[in-house]
């Protein structure tokens, strides 16, 4: 009974003095912060807080961060995650205002800003040229200039010529003669001159002057002292391209070029587009264009010819596209601002806000699950692409239209999920930097090693799933498989005796050969086993130093030492999985063992 009452008594006097010394704060408070005493929870006062973003901040009590102003977070166990992941509580996911969107393999499209000048179609131009024979002269014009419109039909130069006249005057001649023969029933002389008639009449034609015009010359009356003047006739409609050297008296050659004319209602488009956006360009591409002469206007149409040769000068290649212009809205000359939209259809994508540049890398951060975020390095191809159709049926907020896309070449894959908001400040965070610096360190160290062809990639392969299902042998204390397992690694570096990464695999055949003469279940010698254990793991570790660093840099495997392994004259080991599961120690000390790289 005494010893029944002894605890209420003490709790009582405890609670009395408490009140008492917190007698400031009103009994209430008194009592609230007694109660987190009994319970084992922390004074508010006392608690350890830290800043996410800047993790040196750390202090006892509410605050602010002096350096972001982020208001503190209590320091959670949570927060330190495996190697190369940080860990956020949800009430730091809050803060940081991060979001996520999905990798996925999407439709899009590359809008490429170009510019471009109008052409005139070349089978639309015309040279208009003098087709009377010898020599002649220029007796009137009628062209005013460039920019002129001449129709089908039209006279544009009246010249005078000896030979024209001639056939004129033959035929002048064998018409009359014609006539009298005809009056006077002279049938076969008749017949001999109309023979004449249509020789000269189709000779004098052939030069360019129609019939209807050579009737009104033979029927005008001849003056004894006057040249007639022969109209040169248009053939087709359009513009002038250029001013016309024609002045009265002027002396023109059969053959001469007299004028440029065009027909405007379609013209040539040429854009100019840089060579390393070429490859993106295809014929069929739709065109956007505008003009300064039409700013109200917009005008479409398709490439329909890549030219193969690189503009020496302005390093470009032009994209032709027909355009038509019927109303003759725009002109030869005018230069033009061009979208050409290039379909990229079919690839891996992620939104532009998830990638962040380290140097010269390309960086997302993948959201894991479970608050834990780890950054990636990723191959970027073509940047800046757009959907080519809005979908947001899945919900996904990024495929709305608002969100342009790079295409990914490796680091990611479908399905993956990406910060697009708050990464900067994550990106920010101390511990990534340092991942990041680890992760620049390994690419730099993959791009200087030897290359390794496709038979030692996969022994090398196959080298490490029997690795690690021996390594799983010394985690559980199993000694029923070493000797099997280790065989099964002796085989698997065999498999290649050539090439830079041979010594290597050499040296862990022959330590998984002695470890298996070794190995018999009933008589395994522990520490000598894990002796032979650490002699293949320096190879292992070796073989990622040296060949493929990127393996652990980017979370794909996982490197730990133990620092109580000195015993086996090797304290590294690989894994697959981020949880420590210590080979050396086994199931005495699973968990002994600390993160570490190469």
């Amino acid at each position: 009974m005494k010893k029944t009452l002894l605890v209420p008594l003490f709790v009582v006097a405890l609670s009395a003095t408490v009140l008492v010394s917190f007698g400031g704060e009103g009994i209430g408070g008194a009592w609230s912060r007694l109660t987190r005493f009994l319970a084992g929870e922390s004074d508010g006062a006392g608690v350890k807080m830290w800043c996410p973003m800047d993790p040196q901040i750390v202090k006892q009590g509410e605050g602010t961060c002096p350096i972001c102003s982020m208001e503190l977070v209590p320091f959670e166990s949570g927060n330190v995650g495996p190697p190369g992941v940080l860990v956020l509580s949800d009430r730091q996911i809050q803060q940081t205002g991060v979001r996520v969107a999905s990798v996925r393999t999407r439709d899009l499209v590359r809008e490429i800003d170009a510019t471009g000048k109008l052409e005139v179609h070349p089978a639309s131009r015309t040279t208009v040229r003098l087709t009377y024979p010898g020599k002649s002269r220029v007796v009137k014009a009628h062209v005013f200039g460039a920019g002129s419109r001449v129709n089908d039909g039209a006279v544009v130069l009246e010249v005078a010529n000896a030979a024209m006249t001639a056939l004129l005057d033959e035929y002048r001649e064998a018409t009359r003669a014609f006539g009298t023969f005809k009056k006077n029933r002279q049938d076969a002389a008749a017949t001999e001159e109309l023979k004449r008639i249509n020789r000269v009449r189709t000779e004098i034609v052939s030069y360019g002057l129609p019939a209807p015009n050579l009737a009104v010359l033979a029927s005008s009356p001849k003056h004894l002292f006057d040249a007639p003047e022969f109209p040169v006739v248009m053939t087709t409609s359009g513009t002038v391209l250029s001013d016309p050297k024609l002045y009265e008296g002027a002396e023109l050659m059969q053959g001469d070029a007299l004028f440029e004319v065009a027909d405007l209602s379609r013209l040539w488009l040429f854009i100019d587009v840089f060579e390393h956006e070429q490859p993106l360009v295809a014929v069929g591409a739709d065109v956007e264009f505008r003009t300064l002469a039409a700013p109200d206007m917009t005008f479409h149409t398709r490439v329909e010819f890549i030219e193969p040769l690189v503009d020496r000068r302005s390093q470009t290649v032009r994209a032709r596209a027909r355009v038509s212009n019927a109303k003759e809205r725009l002109a030869p000359g005018m230069f033009v601002r061009a979208v050409i939209d290039c379909p990229v259809d079919g690839v891996l994508a992620v939104p532009e806000s998830a990638v962040l540049q380290s140097g010269r890398r390309d960086v997302v951060i993948v959201a894991e699950g479970s608050g834990r975020y780890r950054p990636k390095l990723v191959a970027i191809g073509r940047r800046h692409l757009e959907l080519a159709q809005v979908d947001d049926a899945d919900g996904d907020a990024f495929d709305t239209g608002e969100e342009r896309f790079h295409e990914v070449l490796d680091g990611l894959r479908d399905g993956d999920r990406v910060v697009v908001a708050g990464n900067f400040l994550l990106n920010a965070e101390a511990q990534f930097q340092g991942i990041l610096k680890k992760m620049l360190a390994a690419e730099e160290a993959q791009e200087r090693a030897p290359e390794l062809d496709a038979g030692a990639l996969a022994t090398i392969e196959s080298v490490f799933g029997a690795y690690f299902a021996l390594t799983q042998r010394f985690v559980e204390d199993d000694a029923s498989k070493v000797e099997a397992d280790a065989r099964a690694l002796a085989n698997a570096a065999s498999a290649s005796a050539e090439g830079p990464a041979a010594a290597a695999l050499g040296r862990i055949a022959a330590n998984a050969q002695k470890l298996a003469v070794t190995a018999r279940a009933d008589t395994l010698d522990w520490d000598g086993a894990r002796t032979h254990y650490g002699s293949i793991s320096r190879d292992v570790v070796g073989l990622l130093r040296d060949f493929l660093p990127l393996r652990v840099a980017d979370g794909e495997l996982f490197l730990f030492e133990c620092p109580m392994a000195d015993d086996f004259g090797y304290e590294f080991w690989v894994q697959r999985t981020d949880g420590i599961e210590n080979p050396y120690m086994g199931q005495m000390m699973l968990e002994c063992g600390s993160p570490a790289s190469l």
